[in-house]
C-alpha cells in the first residue's frame, strides 16, 4: 500500500468515528425524549443500521493499515529493471480493435486502487491509470522489463502491450 493510501483510510476511519459518535448522540436524544418501548421505533432501527455500518468499515479500514500491510516506499524499491508494485510503467497498448493508445500505468496494491482511484482531485485520470497488481493487466505486468510485449485478457479480449518503460511511481516518494 502506497503512504499516500494509508493517510487516506487513516482519514476516512476519523470520518467515520466522528459520524459514529453523532449517531449515537443522536439515539441517545431519541432515549429522552420518546416514554415507553423503544424496540419497534424506525428511526432507532435507522440510526442503530447506520452507525454498525459505519463501524464496520471502520473496523475494515483499520484492518487494512494492520500490521499485515507492507507499505511501498523507496526502501523497499530499488530494482528498476523489472515492474513491480510501485512502478509506474509506460506502456504501447495495442486492442482488439486495432487501437494503439500510450498508456502510464502506477501499479498499486487491490487497496491503492479501491481507496486511491475514489479520489476526486486524484492524478489518475485519462492515460494516467492506477492499477492492482491483481488485476489482468497488473498480473502480466510483474515481473516483465523494457522491450516486453506481453497480451492480457480484460473479459473476452485480449490485447498487447510492450514495455517502453519503468519507473518509480510519484506516489512511492509521497508522503
Amino acid at each position: 500500500m502506497f503512504q499516500i493510501t494509508q493517510a487516506v483510510l487513516t482519514q476516512r476511519i476519523e470520518l467515520l468515528r466522528a459520524s459514529m459518535g453523532n449517531k449515537t448522540e443522536e439515539l441517545k436524544g431519541l432515549d429522552s425524549t420518546r416514554d415507553g418501548d423503544m424496540m419497534d421505533d424506525g428511526v432507532m432501527h435507522r440510526l442503530l443500521d447506520q452507525r454498525l455500518s459505519l463501524e464496520g468499515e471502520a473496523i475494515l479500514l483499520a484492518r487494512y493499515l494492520g500490521t499485515e500491510i507492507k507499505i511501498i516506499n523507496g526502501e523497499n524499491i530499488s530494482e528498476i529493471n523489472t515492474v513491480q508494485v510501485g512502478h509506474e510503467v509506460k506502456l504501447k497498448t495495442t486492442y482488439t480493435d486495432g487501437l494503439i493508445d500510450d498508456l502510464n500505468v502506477t501499479i498499486g496494491t487491490t487497496i491503492d486502487a479501491k481507496y486511491l482511484l475514489a479520489l476526486k482531485d486524484g492524478p489518475f485520470k485519462g492515460n494516467n491509470i492506477l492499477i492492482s497488481d491483481e488485476s489482468p493487466l497488473g498480473k502480466q505486468l510483474i515481473g516483465k522489463s523494457v522491450n516486453d510485449t506481453f497480451a492480457y485478457q480484460v473479459g473476452n479480449e485480449t490485447n498487447k502491450a510492450t514495455v517502453l518503460g519503468i519507473k518509480i511511481s510519484p506516489l512511492v516518494l509521497n508522503k
